[in-house]
Formats: structure tokens, C-alpha cells, sequence
């Protein structure tokens, strides 16, 4: 457990104290405690950490959800965390704990990254001033550092008690968040209620990481809605993972629980740089036999036919190490694909065309899902491997409405705009302008040769 009580400090102080009674007596013992007070302030804030954590156990697992350190537990590798301000917006001698967030730095796969979690065990998670100024130290240190910010979310947002001090914070966070955006990944996982003020520090980030289950998003909830509207709606219609997955697009990844979607952040981050001035990390890759069969697949995938459909997530695992492909956005936008592999060992950015639904076709959603995927991997160095088959924009009154116009053109315009390595194979047609001419390809470090083409 990522806890003060597990540190070497307080093991050891333990340790001295149960001598002295053994060797002392109780009594002598006592005295010799009240002549060492630091040891037994030690004492009283790991007892005050074991106490917060059993009633966090018995508030969260009742609700199917883990604590925060649990979750802490999940993320980064074992004995990797560090935590700073631990009591921080506590009072030991009070008998509070802490604050309702824990801010520290650990390892994902051996790389160091900052990470918070509201703990809503603690006034609902709610934000104050502690929370806060906590956070925000973490983000300065973070970007001091240059290394990724994680977030897990868990909060009834604002806390009112504390009035406009605790708006104040939310405005200090929007800043910092900003400052870091494009410098150093944000990924914010939703593991429980985000509400008010608290969603709009997820949505500033790069990617949000949703689950089926106790996640929500919104900006007021169904009670609000009902007397300004008279809207009845639940929480999960109004913002539940699989609406803001497949629906409205905001979340990137709805998982099946809290550890499915601990495991998919730690998986993109395999495939990111710490930041933005350096290039993604590079894995050792030796093509077998079997790659080379598989690749060989690819003449027999693609229908001649430019009306007959094929799934191009086979392409996809055709070309890529290993056939492992992690998508983004997987819910939203399916005539569009977009996600992460390795090519020779080098981390790249898929987008393609999917033929399998709607014939590939760039509509209003698709075009938001593939620009906005670009403009990530051109911020964080990560070449794009474009696989195109796509028979022009959706028409009709309801694209038009929509503002097609004005997203689709965006699509196509990102790469060339961007100072990116790019490489595009058009696999049957291409009825919309493909970039590739005005991109700084480099096919060779981007795609292997025998994925140059697919037809």
C-alpha cells in the first residue's frame, strides 16, 4: 500500500518503541516517548493514515470501486511512489489525515510521472484550497521535471463550504493545465463522479479514460437539469462512459472497470515521449517468419471490388510489430480509425479509413476524431502512418448542418501543417485530398516496405 505507514521511517520508529516497552516496561516506556516527541508524532500520523485508509476501504468497496491508493497501487510500478504534502490540509493533532487529493510522483515502466487522486472518501473529493494549492504544486514540479501528468479524477467538484476560494483554485488549475498542454502528455482517468468545476480540467487534457460503471461527466447533474428544463434524465444518459465514448466523443476509452482502465494508461504511455522535446522510446523488434507471412496477407485482404467492405484493423495488424494495435476513440466515429503501434520498434500514429462502416466516409465526427489525433502525435513527435480508402465527404442537409464544411476540410489539412514524419499508402481510392506530397515523409522509419502499398 503506497502509504506513510508502510515508509522505513515510521517501520523503524515502530520498531523503537515496541523495544522500549519489551526491554522498560509501559510505564517507562511512555516517559521515554514524551522525552522524543518527533517519534511520536510519527507514531499518531501513521495511525491517522491506517485509520483514512480502513474508512476508505469501507466507503469505496461498497460501491464496487477501489480507493485511491488502490488505484495509486495499479498504476505505477510497485514502491515506485513518492507522495509530497501527505498531510497537507490535515491537522494531526486534530485527527485529520489530510486533505481530500494525494499528489506525488512514481514509474510507469520505469519512467517517472506525476499523479493525483481525489480520494472521495474525503468530503466527497470535493476541491478546496488545500486540494488545490496541492495540485498545482504537482503540476509546477511536473513541468519542472518534464514528465507526464495522470489524474485520477474521483470528486463532487467545488467544495462549497469554502465558497469562491475553491472557484479560485479551479481557475489556477484551468492555467496549468493550459501551460502544460503540448509539452507533457495529461491523461485524466473518470473513476467515479466529475461534476460542476471538475470536468473542465478533464477535458483539457490529451486523453480521458472512462469506465462502464460509477463514471460520470458533466457540468450539472440530472437535479439541475430537471428544474431548469424539465428534462428527466439518469446519470449515466445525461454522462456516463458509454455516452461520452460513443456519443459526444470526449472520452477516449471506456473500460470495463477500474483496472481495465488503469491498464490502457499505462499502455499509451508506452508509446509517448515524457515530453515534448523528446522522441518516443524505441523497443528492440526482430521480424520472424511468422511476421512475414502475416505481411504477405495483405494482397488478399483488400477486396478489388471498391464496393465490397474489409475490416482495415486487419490491415492494420499486418503491418504493425507483433499485431498489436491500441486504439483511440474505438466508440466514436467508426468510419474512422486512430491509435498507436510500433513499426520496427519505433512507436507511430495509425490513421485510416474504415471501410466497414459507413464505406470509410469522412463526416463531421470522423474528421474531429483523425485531426485531433494528428495535432496529439505532431506535439509529442510520434510520425503518422496514414491508411486511406475513402470515397469523399458525407454529404447532405444533415453533414452540412452539422458544420462539415468547416470540420472536414480540417482532416485533411492537419499533416501538411504539422513538422511531422508521414507516410500514406492508399489502399483502393482516395476521393478527398491525401497530404502525403507536402508532409516530411519518411517511409522508411514510418512503415515497413512491404506495407508501402496495399493494393
Amino acid at each position: 500500500m503506497t502509504d506513510i505507514i508502510a515508509s522505513p521511517a515510521v517501520k523503524e520508529a515502530v520498531k523503537v518503541v515496541m523495544e522500549q516497552q519489551e526491554r522498560l516496561g509501559d510505564e517507562a516506556a511512555a516517559e521515554a516517548r514524551e522525552s522524543q516527541p518527533i517519534r511520536t508524532s510519527v507514531l499518531r500520523a501513521a495511525q491517522l493514515a491506517a485509520e483514512a485508509e480502513d474508512h476508505a476501504r469501507g466507503r469505496q468497496h461498497v460501491k464496487g470501486k477501489l480507493t485511491a491508493r488502490e488505484r495509486l497501487d495499479l498504476l505505477l510500478d510497485t514502491g515506485s511512489f513518492e507522495e509530497i504534502g501527505r498531510f497537507r490540509g490535515g491537522d494531526i493533532n486534530g485527527g485529520r489525515a489530510g486533505s481530500a487529493v494525494i499528489t506525488g510522483f512514481g514509474e510507469v515502466f520505469g519512467r517517472k510521472v506525476a499523479v493525483y487522486a481525489q480520494d472521495f472518501s474525503v468530503k466527497g473529493g470535493t476541491l478546496g484550497v488545500a486540494e488545490g494549492r496541492k495540485i498545482c504544486h504537482l503540476m509546477d514540479k511536473a513541468l519542472d521535471l518534464k514528465v507526464p501528468i495522470i489524474a485520477l479524477i474521483d470528486s463532487g467538484g467545488a467544495r462549497i463550504q469554502e465558497g469562491v476560494a475553491a472557484l479560485t483554485e479551479y481557475g489556477h488549475l484551468f492555467r496549468k493545465t493550459c501551460d502544460a498542454s503540448g509539452f507533457v502528455p495529461q491523461l485524466s482517468l473518470i473513476l467515479g463522479p466529475c461534476a460542476g468545476g471538475a470536468v473542465y480540467c478533464p477535458a483539457l487534457t490529451d486523453l480521458i479514460i472512462m469506465t462502464r460503471e460509477n463514471s460520470n461527466m458533466f457540468v450539472t447533474g440530472p437535479d439541475v437539469v430537471k428544474a431548469a428544463t424539465g428534462e428527466v434524465i439518469s446519470m449515466d444518459d445525461l454522462g456516463g462512459g458509454y455516452v461520452h465514448n460513443a456519443t459526444s466523443g470526449v472520452a477516449h476509452y471506456l473500460g470495463e472497470d477500474e483496472a481495465d482502465a488503469i491498464d490502457y494508461a499505462r499502455t499509451v504511455l508506452a508509446y509517448l515521449p515524457s515530453n515534448s522535446d523528446q522522441q518516443p522510446p524505441v523497443y528492440a523488434y526482430a521480424a520472424t517468419r511468422a511476421d512475414r507471412d502475416v505481411a504477405k496477407r495483405l494482397a488478399t485482404i483488400v477486396p478489388d471490388n471498391d464496393r465490397q467492405p474489409y475490416d482495415v484493423l486487419d490491415v492494420i495488424r499486418c503491418i504493425v510489430d507483433y499485431g498489436e494495435f491500441v486504439q483511440v476513440h474505438e466508440l466514436f466515429a467508426a468510419s474512422a480509425v486512430v491509435g498507436f503501434a510500433c513499426v520496427d520498434g519505433h512507436p507511430v500514429g495509425i490513421v485510416a479509413n474504415q471501410p466497414s462502416a459507413y464505406a470509410g466516409v469522412l463526416d463531421v465526427n470522423a474528421s474531429r476524431k483523425g485531426a485531433r489525433f494528428v495535432r496529439f502525435c505532431d506535439a509529442f513527435n510520434i510520425p503518422i502512418v496514414s491508411l486511406v480508402d475513402v470515397p469523399g465527404f458525407l454529404p447532405g442537409t444533415r453533414s452540412t448542418c452539422r458544420s462539415s464544411p468547416w470540420w472536414t476540410p480540417r482532416a485533411t489539412s492537419q499533416a501538411p501543417n504539422r513538422n511531422m514524419r508521414a507516410s500514406s499508402a492508399v489502399a483502393r481510392r482516395s476521393s478527398t485530398p491525401t497530404p502525403t506530397r507536402r508532409c516530411r515523409s519518411s517511409p522508411s522509419s514510418c512503415a515497413r516496405p512491404s506495407a508501402a502499398h496495399t493494393s
